[in-house]
């Protein structure tokens, strides 16, 4: 049994809660809610192992989750890391668009809990909206995140990629 899977793992438990519900096997409920605004007050690496399972449902399962969360610096962890964001970034691979609309949803759910990180939510739904492309929420959440706290790079990072042009799937940069 693997970590993500083994049911006396609550982390591994509440990935596989993410990913049944990121496929459509689960229903957002309150209960869902509050284990994504906890899984998102965890640690950064957690927060990118759900935004990479948005980004390529076809490649992250909730055993991969699990190891990016909490070993992102094992070689063969950070090699799959970087190949899948890269592959994704460049050519759209794994990309669909209603997975990255549920996990925005589940995030906007999230961060209506009473101990939900909000300069996090707000950042995490920033970068979704840039890999949709959609400048005018992708720029709105980046600066409210950066309102809330100066330091949160990955609203940063939206507010950068923007400036820059730089937008994934083969876009103009």
């Amino acid at each position: 049994m693997n970590s993500a899977t083994n049911p006396n793992n609550t982390a591994g438990t509440e990935f596989g809660y993410v990913h049944d519900y990121l496929r459509g096997r689960r229903p957002l409920d309150a209960s869902l809610a509050s284990v994504a605004a906890s899984m998102l007050s965890m640690r950064l690496a957690v927060r990118d192992a759900l935004i990479l399972a948005a980004i390529r449902p076809d490649a992250v399962d909730a055993d991969t989750m699990y190891a990016f969360a909490f070993t992102p610096h094992e070689p063969h962890t950070a090699t799959l890391m970087s190949r899948l964001l890269t592959d994704a970034f460049d050519t759209g691979d794994g990309y669909e668009p209603q997975v990255i609309e549920r996990f925005d949803e589940l995030v906007k759910a999230a961060s209506n809990e009473q101990d939900a990180p909000d300069a996090q939510c707000l950042a995490v739904r920033a970068y979704l909206a840039w890999w949709q492309r959609d400048r005018d929420n992708a720029m709105r959440y980046a600066v409210e995140a950066l309102d809330i706290s100066e330091d949160c790079t990955l609203a940063a990072i939206v507010l950068a990629a923007f400036s820059r042009g730089i937008l994934p799937r083969g876009q103009e940069r």
